[in-house]
């Protein structure tokens, strides 16, 4: 069996995955500029990236598992990329199969920090949002002044600047 299944494979992970390096950081600036609109249409943009890759991937895994059967690699174990490499033995297609996996991993190393970036931004968002609610719906009597029990002021009874149930 030939390499160039995998290697097709291979080259249309690493361009989803560019897609989605490129779909990160636009969110970046989506997250800071508050596009909220924009915002989950990246999202949507994203989950439809990510099941491509999934389903290319279990492509590539299959072809590699039917790759290395031919090889005579036991069944049992999972393949790898680099146990693929190993058993290719035409330089070209062991070189285009190293590149291929190192232009991959270096766009997850890419990735990587921008989904912390972005998972971060998220954070530090529904944090001031859940703040904003808080203060909105805090009861007066919540202030930091302290008031002896038989002295409560009973003129909001229980209710905040603003009602939580609406």
């Amino acid at each position: 069996m030939s390499v160039q299944p995998m290697l097709q494979r291979l080259e249309e992970m690493a361009d989803l995955h560019r897609r989605l390096l490129a779909l990160g950081r636009r969110k970046t600036r989506v997250l800071v500029d508050g596009l909220v609109d924009e915002l989950a249409e990246i999202t949507a943009e994203e989950n439809r990236l990510v099941g491509r890759i999934t389903v290319v991937e279990r492509d590539l895994f299959q072809h590699a598992e039917q790759f290395l059967s031919e090889k005579g690699f036991p069944h049992d174990a999972s393949p790898t990329l680099t146990d693929v490499i190993k058993l290719v033995f035409d330089p070209r297609e062991r070189g285009a199969l190293q590149s291929a996996r190192a232009e991959l991993l270096k766009l997850l190393g890419e990735l990587r920090p921008v989904n912390e970036l972005n998972r971060n931004l998220i954070e530090q968002s529904l944090a001031f949002v859940r703040h904003s609610i808080d203060t909105m719906t805090a009861s007066p009597e919540d202030d930091m002044l302290y008031r002896h029990p038989d002295q409560q002021d009973q003129r909001y009874p229980g209710r905040g600047l603003f009602d939580a149930r609406a």
